[in-house]
């Protein structure tokens, strides 16, 4: 990504995620340097898709950029949005203003989340495998 797309980028997410409500907003989480690159780790298929639908708006004021992509590219749109909204709930500043802390491995208890009868009977029988065809 050039600098010149990560700039778009950044106007582009603070159409999509603005700040409000006492949320940041996309832009000012970096959704477009460091949080972007997480993206993209994550999703190496978006490092191909991203830099056309930039550049095919990027001389655009953003609003307009955000309804060209709506009206004629919804699918670069929802591309957009993923790599946004995904770099924006990634950081930990916006993850620790919803209360979540990321997923976590629980286990299953007796009396814990309830339910845990439902599988007494796969825990009093003997394991079992099947075999590679």
């Amino acid at each position: 990504m050039t600098p010149e797309q990560r700039r778009t980028l950044a106007r582009l997410a603070d159409v999509l995620i603005p700040a409000s409500g006492g949320m940041p907003s996309a832009s000012s989480v970096d959704v477009a340097g460091r949080q972007l690159d997480l993206v993209l780790h994550s999703r190496p298929d978006l490092a191909a898709s991203l830099p056309p639908i930039l550049d095919h708006v990027g001389g655009r004021e953003s609003l307009e950029a955000v309804a060209i992509l709506e009206r004629e590219r919804p699918d670069d749109l929802v591309l957009l949005l993923q790599a946004v909204a995904g770099g924006y709930y990634m950081h930990d500043e916006v993850r620790q203003l919803l209360g979540y802390a990321g997923q976590e491995a629980l286990t299953l208890s007796r009396g814990g989340f309830g339910g845990e009868d439902l599988i007494d009977p796969m825990l009093k029988r003997r394991p079992t495998y099947r075999g590679a065809k």
